[in-house]
């Protein structure tokens, strides 16, 4: 059966009418917390005096919402839905469904930052990006990465490596992928004092310079020259993520495999999520 959409609200004493779009009139005492969908807006009708006429409107049903208005001493039962199924499409009944990390890309919480770089003509010359993530207890970082060269090279992410403090270019962006977002990334560069929503990139000359370790090889294999981006691990997010340890430097690094000029290209993307 179609989802039933309301087409006008209307406030009377101590009710509110819902005229839904199959022409059935819904009356909602007030006193109770009603959630209901008028052009794609959710409509939150909720007061504890049956003789106000608030209507509240939010198009965002999301927890801090709905903790704001639970603590604002309007609210005391909650009736949610009825006949209204927002996730729903009206004509055809299909389900309006994105994958949880789209989800992420929407609420403003899924990032992006990359590093190119052409190499010298030497074999073992090695590029990379160095990301510390949030502290313990804090949201823990879903990670893919993408890696391409225009040589023979090897690809390897490393765990908790050793890196002088300091070393690469610090201050390196990380993007929002959500542009309007005003979210801020929770990793940090190498900087001596790190900073906040930034990666630190590296060169050869930095990770010679750094007393550089190579931490848990979480992963090595060989990088196809020319073939494009490859993603590391698999063809899929779920083949692919590496749900990356709280408090934890990562280096993610191309090292060539022949003395030849090579453009390295390293792309990472992850959302933040706190562990449930």
């Amino acid at each position: 059966m179609a989802a039933a959409y309301v087409t006008t609200i209307t406030n009377n004493t101590g009710y509110i009418d819902f005229t839904y779009d199959t022409g059935m009139i819904e009356s909602v005492q007030k006193g109770s917390f009603r959630v209901a969908l008028k052009d794609d807006i959710v409509y939150l009708i909720f007061n504890n005096n049956p003789y106000s006429t608030e209507v509240r409107s939010d198009i965002s049903l999301d927890h801090a919402n709905i903790a704001a208005y639970a603590t604002s001493a309007l609210i005391r039962t909650a009736i949610l839905g009825f006949n209204v199924n927002p996730a729903q499409d009206g004509i055809t009944t299909a389900l309006r469904i994105v994958d949880y990390a789209h989800h992420e890309i929407h609420s403003g919480s899924s990032f992006h930052c990359y590093f190119n770089i052409t190499t010298a003509a030497t074999t073992a010359h090695r590029s990379g990006i160095y990301i510390k993530t949030p502290a313990a207890g804090g949201k823990l970082v879903h990670l893919i990465v993408e890696f391409s060269c225009t040589a023979a090279a090897d690809l390897s992410i490393h765990e908790a490596p050793t890196l002088t403090a300091n070393i690469g270019t610090h201050g390196v962006a990380i993007y929002n992928r959500y542009r309007d977002s005003v979210k801020a990334s929770g990793c940090f560069d190498n900087a001596t004092t790190p900073a906040v929503n930034k990666v630190t990139t590296l060169t050869e000359a930095n990770i010679a310079a750094g007393s550089w370790a190579a931490g848990t090889v979480l992963m090595k294999e060989p990088l196809n020259a020319g073939g494009g981006p490859k993603p590391a691990g698999g063809n899929s997010r779920g083949s692919e993520e590496i749900i990356l340890a709280a408090n934890t430097a990562y280096v993610f690094m191309i090292t060539n495999t022949v003395a030849t000029a090579n453009v390295h290209h390293i792309s990472l993307d992850w959302y933040e999520h706190t562990n449930i």
